[in-house]
């Protein structure tokens, strides 16, 4: 009797502990590896499975904060850091990353806040100058819902080896006239050069997340020699846009009217209209969707009046690293339409382009930053040029390297350099064109 009450009692706890849920322990270890691998979604995977007996542990909290903001659980995050920071108020690598929770989460004032209490702790200079990239962000960030203004000025000294877009060699053959040359004029001309440009902006919000600019841009560029003197050049470009915050998308539509002068006379106008779309896949990667609508006109030249519709497609990936690259890629898809009728309008104004740009931005320092891009494009012409009997093909293709320095407050110091290659079926189009210049800016805020 004894024994079968013995069996029957253990026979219960056995049931009873068997009921109660076994939780494997969590290893720490094996979590801050993953986060210091930053592989965040495998880390969250891994401790969301042992929230519920870990939180609490500041050491845990912090890794799943960690964890949790880098795979878009923003909110889940700032819960957990905040339970790091009441157990350890001097945490302060946890307040800086709680701070980033906020910005990322659009709560500037408390992300402001927490910025500025690590501010008062004197952080090493790395950190500080990641938190003063924050509050600037933060500060522009307020301009959405306050009317801003901006202006800078600019002034730049360069050189370039074919001010005129011409052709290196002046001889060339057409199947009705036989051999010709071109004047001197109209080869490749090199010579050194000046440009000053001023510019401004006004920025007002017209409801929360919706905001109206409008701004111009005024520069002129003007040469050493006597024989480049015509092509000294004056740009009048005007703009206005609205842009709209709406989740993860913004949609940005406006306007511009473009004046441009060769040596005093109007050469070209443009009148346009612009929208884009963009999405926020994640944190650091973003697709553009863009369209345009331009209308050319050439006072000297109406043959080269067109209407031009163009579209993009681009994609840009922010990596977050110590030089904090931003990789991006476009498509372009371009159609120009000849706005006089005939023949000859047709075959050099009517064409079509199809492009592709990628290129790479890096943070050397928080103050320097150093920028490049490729640009590749095939031009198709639509009718023969009867001068050549030929429709006219284009291969173009430029890169361009950048450099930027902000060497005080509101001041910055930039170097660019670019070369441009044309390489055409009929051979006074082809030309080669190299570029460099050294700006000096001031932007008044």
């Amino acid at each position: 009797m004894k024994s079968s009450f013995i069996r029957r009692a253990s026979f219960f706890l056995l049931c009873l502990v068997c009921s109660i849920p076994a939780y494997a322990a969590i290893d720490l270890g094996y979590l801050k590896s993953l986060v210091d691998k930053r592989d965040f979604k495998t880390a969250y995977s891994y401790a969301i499975k042992h929230l519920e007996e870990n939180e609490g542990d500041p050491e845990f909290d912090y890794l799943f904060g960690m964890a949790a903001i880098d795979t878009g659980e923003i909110s889940k995050g700032i819960f957990s850091l905040e339970r790091v920071l009441i157990v350890q108020p001097g945490n302060h690598v946890a307040r800086l990353e709680l701070a980033r929770a906020y910005f990322l989460l659009g709560e500037d004032l408390r992300a402001r806040q927490e910025f500025e209490t690590i501010l008062k702790k004197n952080p090493p200079a790395g950190v500080r100058a990641s938190i003063n990239q924050f509050l600037n962000a933060i500060k522009l960030r307020e301009t959405r819902y306050k009317t801003s203004s901006k202006a800078y000025a600019e002034m730049s000294f360069g050189y370039d080896n074919n001010v005129n877009g011409g052709p290196a060699t002046a001889d060339f053959t057409s199947p009705l006239f036989g051999a010709l040359s071109l004047n001197d004029s109209s080869i490749s001309t090199d010579d050194a050069f000046y440009k000053a440009s001023v510019g401004g902006a006004v920025n007002a919000p017209v409801a929360p997340g919706e905001y109206f600019t409008m701004g111009y841009d005024v520069s002129y560029r003007g040469h050493k020699d006597t024989e480049a003197k015509a092509f000294n050049t004056k740009t009048f470009n005007g703009y206005a846009s609205g842009s709209i915050l709406d989740g993860k998308s913004k949609y940005k539509f406006g306007g511009q009217i473009n004046l441009f002068y060769l040596d005093n006379d109007r050469s070209r106008n443009i009148m346009g209209l612009n929208g884009e779309w963009q999405y926020t896949l994640d944190n650091s990667t973003q697709l553009t969707v863009s369209g345009q609508i331009n209308k050319y006109h050439y006072p000297g030249s109406l043959d080269l009046n067109t209407t031009s519709v163009t579209t993009g497609f681009g994609l840009s990936k922010r990596f977050d690293n110590s030089l904090k690259p931003i990789v991006f890629a476009n498509l372009i898809i371009g159609r120009d339409f000849a706005n006089e009728s005939g023949r000859a309008p047709a075959a050099v104004a009517d064409r079509t382009v199809y492009g592709f740009r990628t290129g790479a931005q890096l943070m050397l320092t928080p103050k320097f930053s150093f920028s490049g891009a490729l640009l590749a494009q095939k031009i198709g012409y639509g009718e023969e040029n009867s001068f050549f009997g030929k429709r006219r093909k284009d291969d173009f293709w430029s890169a361009s390297l950048s450099s930027n320095w902000l060497f005080m407050e509101n001041w910055s110091l930039r170097a660019d350099v670019s070369f441009i290659e044309n390489d055409s079926n009929i051979k006074i189009n082809n030309y080669d064109r190299i570029e460099g210049q050294l700006s000096v800016r001031h932007d008044f805020q």
